[in-house]
């Protein structure tokens, strides 16, 4: 037999906010396989997921959330939801474990932020959002600095037909030059 999760035991876990006219009905699954739903407040809506406060409260996240196995499903959903969001129209994503103990907290983060919340929704209308990795492999840009910047080939030229004393001062210039 299980047991049966009342109204006390669940949090709502809000992915991001939208025009309360968005429809749901094609939202991937959110955290747990949970259904996306949205909770409307004037012309702004929360896209929530009732959750397990015993899995979803405080302790709970603090105790999961250093296992990366556990984490990382959660934070590919969380993704999912804010990215299929943003695909109609704007989206304004927040913060993983955004949660309220019920819908009239929920209710109340739209009504006090909602000015905020429609100024930036008009700013990132029409817009896509898109991320970045960089990589880099440190020796190889060491090895092509002068390559790149003539100024530390000049630098090291300098260097090299300096006196000892002299030299030693061009060589941290030098250094201090790579470093920027």
């Amino acid at each position: 037999m299980t047991a049966r999760t009342t109204l006390g035991d669940l949090v709502e876990y809000v992915y991001g906010i939208v025009p309360a006219t968005v429809d749901t009905s094609g939202a991937p699954p959110g955290l747990d396989d949970r259904p996306v739903r949205k909770i409307v407040e004037g012309e702004l809506a929360a896209l929530v997921s009732s959750l397990d406060a015993s899995v979803y409260g405080a302790d709970g996240i603090d105790q999961r959330s250093i296992d990366l196995d556990w984490l990382g499903p959660r934070a590919q959903a969380h993704d999912a939801v804010v990215s299929w969001a943003n695909d109609p129209g704007p989206a304004v994503p927040l913060p993983m474990w955004t949660m309220f103990t019920g819908e009239p907290g929920v209710c109340g983060l739209l009504a006090a932020r909602a000015a905020e919340l429609r100024a930036t929704m008009s700013r990132i209308s029409g817009a896509d959002e898109y991320s970045v990795r960089v990589f880099a492999r440190l020796a190889d840009i060491r090895a092509s600095l002068e390559s790149l910047a003539p100024e530390l080939a000049e630098a090291r030229r300098a260097l090299e037909s300096a006196p000892p004393g002299q030299r030693y001062l061009l060589e941290r210039k030098l250094d201090a030059q790579k470093k920027e």
